[in-house]
């Protein structure tokens, strides 16, 4: 992107990306909002708990561990801070899924036939820390091969069907043309 991208806006007035992630898990009714980040200067203006990932270097995983060891809930939801469409209504619901799993991940086919997995859009509950230390011990630090070691609960299609653009849930803002794809589609 060039730019820290949690920190786009669409013009001077408008909120910040992670304001707009952050806006939609509060209409799902989280208990709590934390940030993890490495450099909490940039986003102390959003007044929230900054937590810094716990083991350095290793990606969205080392992030998912020091927020779950920071937090006092079971079940924490993870969400990516480039996901300006982001479903309250799709949270909630995950939120609402009981039993005893380790994560609650959406799994849906995108339009080439492809399997895509939405870890950082999941559930993780807090006994599922030493199975995600075991990932780090063992080198296996990728998000979507880590999570073959968890008892995972995914959010299929079928599921997701009843929410009106469900996939857009899903959408990051990953460089300069999803930026303007965005700020497109809100027009």
């Amino acid at each position: 992107m060039g730019v820290n991208k949690a920190l786009l806006r669409q013009s001077e007035d408008s909120p910040t990306l992670i304001e707009r992630v952050i806006e939609r898990v509060r209409q799902a009714k989280a208990q709590e909002v934390s940030i993890i980040a490495n450099v909490s200067a940039p986003y102390e203006f959003l007044g929230l708990p900054i937590v810094g990932d716990d083991v350095k270097g290793i990606g969205p995983l080392g992030g998912i561990i020091g927020g779950l060891r920071a937090s006092s809930c079971e079940r924490n939801l993870v969400v990516a801070c480039d996901m300006p469409g982001i479903n309250p209504d799709i949270i909630a619901y995950m939120a609402s899924i009981n039993g005893d799993h380790d994560a609650i991940v959406p799994r849906w086919v995108d339009r080439l036939g492809r399997v895509r997995l939405e870890p950082l859009h999941a559930i993780y509950a807090h006994s599922s820390l030493p199975k995600l230390m075991a990932c780090v011990a063992s080198g296996n630090i990728a998000l979507h091969t880590c999570l073959e070691t968890l008892a995972v609960r995914y959010v299929d299609e079928q599921e997701l069907a009843g929410f009106a653009g469900a996939t857009n849930s899903f959408r990051n803002v990953n460089s300069p043309a999803d930026w303007v794809n965005f700020l497109e589609d809100r027009s």
